[in-house]
């Protein structure tokens, strides 16, 4: 503790001056009581206050860093070196006595003074971002346009978004004392960015709402190539959105292309790599898919039948112009069938559709083919005889003959009605998986 030996404050780190000042106020000065003076090694004074708040060079640093041991100058009235340094209104030694003061009164602190701002300033922007995300929640639940092409203060029309906001600050005027043109420039929360943001926040809302609820399905990702690397960093992203580890996966489903299952590169083995027990099933649907597919190709006559039911379809909705006669044919099918109370009416009953060609690849598509085709059987055969009288060439009526003649037949009608009823049981699986 001798002053003679301690460091100078500037040599310690600049972040940790004002606890290197503190630890010497609670030690407090070096005045040993045996002693006549503080340095007992060098027989020197020094001043406490000047030395703790000492941090760059002066001309004068006699108490500060070399001592004073001149004693014939001290207790003298006109010549003592301590009242010399000690000096009038704003010397060194009083401003270092002033520092003192302050940093032993926690009041005084900067950080003190700085939290008493900030609660004031969080007492004015908590209604002020309360009330955008009000606004903000309003509209999105209203699904209206938040902002205008001009957003300034005389604008007759400055988007939904200000225009809420003024409207709350005319209703309440605590509101109004902060909002708007109340508020700092730099904290009115109105910005687009600010818009933006709150949006986002209430959707990452719902989707972890979602997730808490429905575990089966996350988002949908439009991935720009499907190798088995950037499939499995997209997944990687999504889940990492939701807070779950890949070290977790205790579990892989995948249909059978080779980017998916490959045993070395392929998106299952990638997985393998960074979780062990992160075992590969093959999707359940898609092996339904494959058997029922397998089957249908061994039966002649389904095989056949759909060839002619994907030839009918493409034919009588391959224009614009067929696709507009089968809709309103439609349309006035279903006008005709209400009015003889053959149809039920309701919120979502009835509408328009129009025919729908399956995939190879999913057979649930066949089942959807074969109900659509059958809802609009009529109506596709009142096309295909107006393409058989009115057609602009010899080609399209003799097509439009036989798709006709093929649709009237027995066996066509009995393989549509039979597969709509098998297909419908197979269905209800495939949608359960």
């Amino acid at each position: 503790r001798d002053p003679e030996l301690h460091f100078s404050i500037s040599a310690f780190p600049i972040d940790k001056c004002e606890d290197v000042r503190m630890a010497y106020i609670n030690m407090r000065p070096f005045q040993p009581k045996l002693q006549k003076y503080p340095s007992i090694k060098y027989d020197k004074a020094f001043c406490f206050p000047c030395y703790i708040f000492h941090d760059k060079p002066s001309k004068n640093e006699a108490f500060i860093v070399d001592g004073v041991q001149n004693w014939k100058y001290v207790g003298c009235e006109k010549t003592c070196l301590f009242a010399q340094h000690e000096g009038g209104h704003g010397s060194s030694h009083n401003d270092a006595m002033l520092k003192w003061s302050n940093l032993k009164d926690p009041s005084k602190h900067i950080d003190t003074r700085m939290n008493a701002q900030s609660s004031q300033q969080i007492l004015e922007n908590r209604p002020r971002l309360k009330t955008a995300i009000v606004a903000t929640k309003w509209l999105a639940k209203q699904e209206c346009a938040f902002r205008s092409h001009d957003e300034s203060v005389n604008s007759l029309n400055c988007g939904n978004f200000i225009k809420l906001i003024k409207l709350l600050a005319i209703m309440n005027e605590e509101i109004n004392k902060v909002v708007l043109e109340n508020a700092p420039k730099n904290a009115q929360y109105i910005a687009p960015k600010i818009q933006k943001e709150l949006l986002n926040i209430f959707a990452n809302k719902v989707r972890h709402k979602i997730r808490e609820e429905v575990e089966r399905f996350f988002k949908i990702v439009n991935g720009d190539e499907t190798k088995a690397l950037t499939l499995k960093n997209e997944i990687c992203n999504v889940l990492a959105q939701y807070n779950l580890l890949v070290e977790n996966l205790k579990g892989q489903g995948y249909d059978g292309a080779s980017n998916m299952v490959g045993e070395w590169n392929g998106l299952q083995s990638l997985f393998l790599n960074d979780c062990s027990y992160a075992y590969y099933v093959h999707c359940f649907v898609h092996r339904l898919q494959l058997v029922l597919v397998t089957i249908s190709k061994g039966v002649h006559g389904i095989w056949l039948f759909f060839s002619k039911l994907s030839s009918i379809i493409n034919f009588a909705s391959a224009s614009f112009k067929r696709y507009y006669e089968l809709k309103s044919a439609r349309e006035k099918e279903i006008i005709d069938l209400i009015a003889l109370e053959e149809l039920e009416t309701g919120s979502g009953a009835n509408q328009v559709r129009t025919l729908q060609r399956a995939r190879d690849t999913r057979w649930s598509s066949h089942f959807t083919s074969v109900s659509k085709f059958i809802e609009m059987f009529g109506v596709t055969l009142e096309v295909l005889g107006k393409m058989i009288n009115d057609g602009s060439s010899r080609d399209m009526r003799g097509e439009a003959k036989g798709a006709y003649r093929e649709m009237k037949s027995f066996e066509f009608v009995f393989i549509l009605l039979l597969l709509n009823k098998v297909l419908g049981i197979s269905d209800i699986l495939c949608q359960a998986l």
